[in-house]
């Protein structure tokens, strides 16, 4: 059993990062402190050397645009990344779950996909249509990476059944994620 430092175990609670094992916390509301803390961290490990990465996942969602970030940074590594879902992986997790090269989740875990919601401050109609073309645009491709990963499980899946799936929220059980292409494998419990 290897020991923790205390810097080591300082640096995991404060940062969400424990560089000796190359693991990284994923937990929380998606936002632009989540955005910029995962990134760093990502890049730090990945810089190092190119040895597996591991995530722990657990969100509820957040902003879609963070969240491609994250999804970005994770595809952008060198090294093999593999994220376990280890709660609610909802909304922006489910995508951002789908960057991994091998993607666990706990028995307990669930996945849910929708269409995203979108706040519009009170501006000039032609600023909120933009905002709106922005917001189809980024739903459009979080949509295009879930299908990607339903359709290699599933080769019959058409878009038209995940555009009915996405209309209200569909939440899958850790073995139904696995079965429609939104994670491999569920994570076996240690045996004591």
């Amino acid at each position: 059993m290897a020991t923790v430092k205390t810097d080591e175990l300082d640096q995991w609670h404060e940062y969400g990062v424990y560089t000796p094992g190359r693991l990284i916390s994923l937990l929380g509301d998606i936002d632009e402190d989540m955005a910029r803390e995962f990134i760093k961290n990502i890049r730090l490990l990945d810089f190092v050397n190119d040895k597996d990465i591991h995530v722990l996942l657990a969100t509820e969602g957040g902003d879609v645009h963070w969240g491609m970030q994250i999804f970005d940074a994770i595809k952008e590594c060198n090294s093999k990344v593999t994220i376990h879902a280890v709660g609610p992986c909802w909304s922006m997790g489910a995508i951002i779950l789908q960057a991994a090269d091998h993607r666990r989740i706990s028995s307990s875990a669930t996945v849910m996909i929708h269409i995203g919601t979108a706040e519009y401050p009170k501006d000039h109609v032609l600023n909120i249509n933009q905002w709106v073309a922005e917001h189809k645009r980024v739903d459009t491709e979080g949509n295009d990476i879930l299908y990607k990963k339903m359709k290699e499980k599933n080769p019959k899946f058409t878009k038209v059944q995940l555009n009915k799936l996405l209309v209200f929220d569909t939440i899958y059980t850790a073995d139904k994620a696995v079965e429609m292409g939104l994670a491999n494998e569920v994570a076996e419990h240690k045996e004591f």
